[in-house]
């Protein structure tokens, strides 16, 4: 599970309001204002450093104001993004009030399209109702969690069961998604030893290497994307870091660019794919890259890797066909969170397992519900946090 380095790629700044040169971009990099960085054309990062702009190293950098750590990367060296400067726990705002619509269209991409994505079929809900939704300002992790940040918990994974969740951890707006009996053996493993074995289980010996990675104390691969996880453990994770999984609603919003409607996260056009822009298959093997390795795949808000590499687990769960997942034919719904009995875990963002159409924005996937049926080679999660 070596880290993997993304093809090299080049391009130019753009000549927008005057902002061409290098310069340019890292002025922009020392205002931390990553979001804006794809709309320059500051793709170029190799020599840009993307600094904690006078944090201390329990503090990191959150739209140019100095805040708390998350306890995953107190003290954490920068290793993360395109220039290897960037801290792992960065997150941003995204400020839906802001938007020149701040309202989200569930079938995400094209308000004109007629049944098929990229010669796919739209599944389940893209193809019903395009059901609008609020969404309230939030934050969301610029980087998918990386094997490094995780590796705080699972060292002491047994221990931080006994005393959490805590009541308000992993808190949303409209309900509070963590329930405890879910805290029981067949679906969260309840020692060290445990939930070793769970993850060397998980299949095509992608939890032999996840384990290899956590454990291996040089580093090497520790900002490699953290999979092999189900859903209540990438919950718990998040919920340890003080903040919790993105509503679907909120993952649609950063990945589509809200109001712009986009197709992939880093451009308006359908057609614009390629190995650039993200780790997307459909391979085999395990081949997962470092987190932020594309920069040409960054995202309206500045989030990297939303399509391909791991696909990321949601807050909502709903059935498997889509059929009764209410919350999403219901228009007008402010943060729409989707909890149906039979609760499949959502997934979305695609990965190195699915080809193309699986990186649009629209796209969907569940996975399983237990201690071994949720658990995958390519699945993730990307953490967020209230921003109100």
């Amino acid at each position: 599970m070596g880290p993997r380095t993304a093809p090299a790629m080049r391009a130019p700044a753009l000549a927008v309001a005057g902002l061409t040169s290098r310069l340019d971009c890292v002025a922009i990099a020392a205002l931390g204002v990553v979001a804006i960085f794809s709309v320059l054309g500051c793709h170029d990062l190799d020599e840009i450093v993307l600094p904690n702009a006078g944090c201390s190293a329990r503090q990191i950098n959150v739209g140019g104001t100095c805040v708390a750590a998350p306890e995953s990367c107190i003290d954490a060296p920068p290793t993360c993004g395109p220039a290897g400067r960037d801290n792992c726990c960065a997150y941003d705002l995204i400020d839906t009030v802001k938007d020149a619509d701040p309202r989200l269209i569930h079938r995400s991409w094209d308000r004109t399209n007629v049944g098929t994505q990229l010669e796919q079929p739209i599944m389940g809900w893209q193809a019903q109702g395009q059901a609008k939704a609020y969404v309230s300002p939030f934050y969301l992790d610029r980087y998918e969690v990386t094997v490094g940040r995780f590796r705080r918990l699972y060292v002491q994974w047994e221990t931080w069961l006994k005393s959490f969740p805590k009541d308000e951890q992993g808190r949303h707006y409209a309900v509070r998604p963590w329930d405890d009996t879910w805290k029981n053996p067949e679906l969260i493993a309840m020692s060290n030893l445990d939930f070793r074995n769970a993850l060397l289980a998980c299949p095509a010996g992608a939890g032999q290497k996840v384990v290899a990675a956590l454990e291996d104390q040089s580093g090497r691969s520790d900002n490699l994307p953290m999979t092999c996880l189900n859903w209540y453990e990438a919950y718990l994770f998040c919920m340890s870091d003080n903040a919790r999984l993105p509503t679907e609603s909120e993952w649609n919003y950063a990945a589509a660019g809200g109001s712009e409607q986009r197709p992939f996260p880093w451009s308006r056009d359908r057609e614009t794919i390629g190995a650039e822009y993200a780790n997307v298959g459909p391979v085999n093997e395990v081949r997962l890259f470092e987190v932020g390795s594309f920069p040409r795949g960054v995202g309206r808000y500045g989030q990297y890797d939303l399509a391909g590499n791991a696909i990321e687990f949601v807050i909502d769960r709903c059935d498997a066909t889509g059929s009764v997942c209410a919350k999403y034919h219901t228009d007008g719904d402010l943060d729409p969170i989707e909890r149906n009995a039979v609760e499949a875990p959502v997934a979305r963002g695609g990965s190195f397992r699915f080809g193309w159409a699986s990186a649009r924005t629209a796209f969907r996937q569940f996975v399983g519900n237990d201690l071994s049926t949720g658990r995958h080679a390519d699945t993730g999660m990307r953490c967020a946090r209230n921003g109100r």
